[in-house]
């Protein structure tokens, strides 16, 4: 039987950490263009007056395979933080998981194979108004 040490038992535990937190959600950020990680974040758009569709996604990571529950948890997340800062007064609305091909937005409405693994987190958030005198 072969015998560890402590020292490449804490080597193998530190290089585990690092490899699966190198897979951690997409961070809170627009997206920013059509090439690499600019892909992956979120979009909105504003439907009608205080009434924005919100999306979430990100694209060719691991981190569903991984860690799927968390990651649409991340997802959902973003989703409210964008919601909130649209609508400052509150909001009405919820997020849903969809496939790519059932996006609302275009710019992530995707039916290839390959996209297809990657779902996304949307809805439509309704602002609450405020007015004052």
């Amino acid at each position: 039987m072969k015998r560890f040490s402590v020292p490449s038992l804490l080597l193998s535990s530190v290089v585990a950490a690092l490899l699966l937190s190198g897979c951690s959600p997409v961070p809170y950020q627009p997206v920013s263009g059509d090439l690499g990680d600019a892909r992956n974040g979120y979009l909105d758009e504003q439907i009608a007056p205080g009434t924005y569709v919100i999306e979430v996604r990100q694209l060719g990571r691991m981190a569903f395979v991984l860690n799927y529950d968390e990651t649409i948890t991340a997802f959902k997340q973003h989703w409210h933080r964008r919601a909130k800062e649209l609508c400052p007064a509150g909001y009405l609305g919820e997020p849903e998981v969809l496939l790519p091909i059932e996006a609302r937005l275009d710019q992530f409405r995707c039916s290839t194979e390959e996209c297809q693994n990657y779902p996304i987190v949307s809805g439509i958030a309704h602002c609450h108004q405020r007015y004052s005198l």
